[in-house]
């Protein structure tokens, strides 16, 4: 069968189920964390958010997160999959992969320059985050 024929009827190859799956599965891996990080007070920053923080000086009580999906950048591979910001200034730029996920070249330049930090997977995450939040502010938050 062409891959013409194969597109035409919906018939994936190996690798293109392969690949969907895995996207798939980091789509649910950045909505984890995500939701932990608000759990340890990193807000989404959102426009009703960032009216909230200025009534309310303790909001967001240790900064601002962003997730590139929800921004329509999700195709820009030079910039992370999530951004955390302290309310210090100081910022996290992690790349989420699962454990087979492909890092791509520029993503990997980043990484080894130092400028992202790479998790595969949830745990990775976050001991990554954990370790952040720690040296940038002398304790872990929710501990």
């Amino acid at each position: 069968m062409s891959d013409s024929d194969r597109r035409d009827i919906g018939v994936k190859t190996d690798v293109e189920r392969e690949s969907a799956i895995d996207k798939k599965n980091e789509d649910e891996l950045q909505k984890k964390i995500e939701a932990y990080c608000c759990l340890l007070g990193f807000e989404k920053l959102t426009e009703e958010n960032i009216r909230r923080a200025e009534h309310d000086s303790n909001f967001p009580s240790h900064g601002w997160q962003y997730h590139l999906s929800k921004l329509g950048t999700k195709k820009n591979y030079i910039l992370p999959d999530v951004t955390l910001f302290s309310r210090t200034g100081e910022y996290l730029w992690l790349e989420l992969k699962t454990k087979t996920g492909k890092v791509r070249e520029m993503q990997e330049l980043l990484i080894n320059a130092g400028h992202w930090k790479l998790a595969r997977g949830e745990e990775e995450a976050v001991q990554v985050i954990r370790q952040w939040v720690g040296l940038k502010n002398g304790v872990l938050a929710g501990e």
